[in-house]
């Protein structure tokens, strides 16, 4: 509960009357202070009233007061400057590092916020929250959805930014990874970008006007073209080549470059389509490659979404079929992300405000993610609300951060809730 005497003290949700000190001194709280994620007090320049004398300095929040003493704060000279222990229940006294008694307070949770957030915690249906949802505000939902989508980007942005410094800074590289990763579609996400990472593309762009090489190059690092994966290998109709001849064009390669192919066990089939077969979509990446529709700067010369689409489809040939669902999942997942990270990795602000806009344009997922917020009144109408959404779910709703989240706040401070329903 200490969570929640934080967040009733940096809200404010209690009542100003009557606040003592438990020697008897009137509090009167003037600024609560702001809430410090790092090592020290809770909060940081608060400013408060005893007995009409004004203090300025942190705060530090705990269950009980003797947790000043377990966590060790009398013998830390970061906490010297605490003008205030706000306590759940005060069984004892602290005091500093330098010796000096803290005032004590203790604040007394009001009942109503104290309900809903167990009932948060142990509400079966999902979300927890779904009883306030259609009553929230649009304005406040509306920024809400504001705030969790630029979080995603950024959580995206920072992911990319970590790969880049992975691979040297290298950012065309870091596109390929991340494309690829994409076209593993979630199942087999994670070995898309390990095998990405083994294509060299220095030695691939010597080869890139020759489909059958690079073809050969990119089944061979996926370890297709071993002598006991071959048999899993059905070639489709719009590949000239056979598995024969892809397999000795990969040996020479092979040979000539000293390359080491991920273990083929790693991919999975398991309840896969045929159309999201492994070879299949490594095949389409080759055409994309030799089309060099796999390079950061043509994605980035994009002005619009329809030429985005058009960079992301292997072929005009319909048997070489992405759907158009494939495609804005890949521009969703990875195309606007990688503009958004490459804007602020370069101080682009357009850049960044390209890859916001065009989300705008884009139509939101259908997934049961997306079905389960319209079910409880938040609809997606485009795919910057749907990844907030996901955001949402994702980073507050499975995590139970209730009290990090704007419709937890509109649920914690409701005085009546229906709970029949």
């Amino acid at each position: 509960m200490e969570q929640l005497l934080q967040y009733i003290w940096k809200h404010k949700f209690f009542s100003q009357e009557n606040l003592t000190t438990t020697d008897g001194r009137k509090v009167h709280v003037l600024e609560t202070g702001v809430q410090n994620t790092n090592a020290g007090p809770d909060f940081l320049n608060a400013r408060i009233e005893i007995n009409g004398v004004l203090w300025a300095g942190n705060i530090e929040i705990h269950e009980m007061a003797s947790a000043w003493y377990s966590h060790h704060h009398d013998k830390d000279k970061a906490y010297n400057n605490v003008i205030l222990h706000v306590v759940g229940k005060a069984n004892m006294d602290v005091a500093t590092e330098e010796g000096n008694r803290i005032p004590q307070l203790v604040l007394s949770m009001p009942e109503h916020i104290v309900e809903n957030y167990q009932t948060l915690l142990v509400e079966d249906r999902y979300p927890p929250c779904h009883r306030v949802v259609p009553h929230i505000p649009t304005l406040i939902v509306n920024n809400w959805i504001r705030a969790l989508e630029t979080e995603r980007l950024n959580q995206k942005a920072t992911h990319i930014a970590q790969n880049a410094t992975r691979l040297n800074n290298d950012w065309e590289k870091t596109y390929f990874v991340a494309l690829a990763r994409s076209f593993g579609f979630g199942i087999n996400g994670d070995t898309f970008e390990d095998w990405a990472e083994t294509i060299p593309l220095n030695i691939a762009a010597h080869h890139q006007d020759d489909l059958f090489q690079i073809e050969a190059l990119f089944l061979g690092q996926a370890g297709l073209l071993d002598d006991e994966n071959t048999h899993e290998i059905s070639l489709p109709e719009w590949t000239e080549h056979s598995v024969a001849d892809l397999k000795k064009e990969y040996n020479y390669l092979r040979y000539k470059f000293s390359l080491t192919p991920i273990k083929p066990h790693l991919w999975k089939y398991l309840r896969l389509r045929p159309q999201n077969f492994p070879h299949l979509r490594i095949l389409q990446l080759a055409n994309l490659y030799v089309a060099e529709k796999t390079t950061l700067s043509r994605l980035i010369g994009c002005k619009t979404i329809a030429e985005m689409r058009n960079l992301l489809r292997p072929s005009p040939d319909e048997t070489m079929h992405l759907s158009d669902e494939s495609v804005n999942l890949l521009l969703i997942n990875t195309a606007l992300p990688m503009i958004f990270a490459y804007g602020k990795h370069k101080g682009k602000d357009t850049l960044c405000e390209k890859a916001l806009d065009m989300l705008l344009l884009l139509k939101s997922e259908d997934n049961h993610i997306v079905r389960m917020w319209e079910e409880v009144g938040l609809k997606a109408h485009n795919a910057f609300e749907s990844q907030a959404l996901i955001q949402l779910k994702k980073e507050y709703c499975d995590k139970r951060r209730c009290l990090h989240c704007r419709i937890g706040y509109e649920y914690l401070k409701a005085k009546y809730i229906e709970r029949t329903k």
